[in-house]
């Protein structure tokens, strides 16, 4: 967590790569799954966050979707991150917020 915590995601990717990724908590998950977006593997990324998306209780659906999204538009894909930005419940909150302006904005570029 220290090198996630410092910024340095692809070393933090690594550390977290060295855990099955189906036998990480939740959070190791998450964290193992933003590592590897922010570190620049987003097709590692969207398959380990996958596990936290196909469950609407995990507490971390909402972010995995979020992070998926932006893995799916760095790998060109703006129909599968509209996807996982519309699983986001809407809301008052930050993530909602955020989801709905990333949205509209790859609407946009898509028109």
């Amino acid at each position: 967590m220290d090198a996630y915590l410092a910024g340095r995601y692809e070393e933090a990717a690594r550390f977290f790569a060295g855990s099955d990724s189906l036998s990480l908590s939740e959070t190791a998950a998450f964290y193992r799954g933003v590592s590897a977006l922010f570190g620049g593997d987003a097709a590692d990324a969207i398959i380990v966050l996958r596990r936290l998306t196909q469950s609407a209780d995990d507490p971390y659906a909402p972010e995995a979707h979020f992070y998926s999204a932006k893995g799916w538009l760095r790998l060109g894909r703006a129909d599968s991150a509209l996807a996982q930005l519309a699983a986001i419940p809407a809301g008052r909150d930050a993530l909602a917020t955020h989801a709905a302006a990333l949205a509209d904005s790859v609407k946009a570029v898509m028109r």
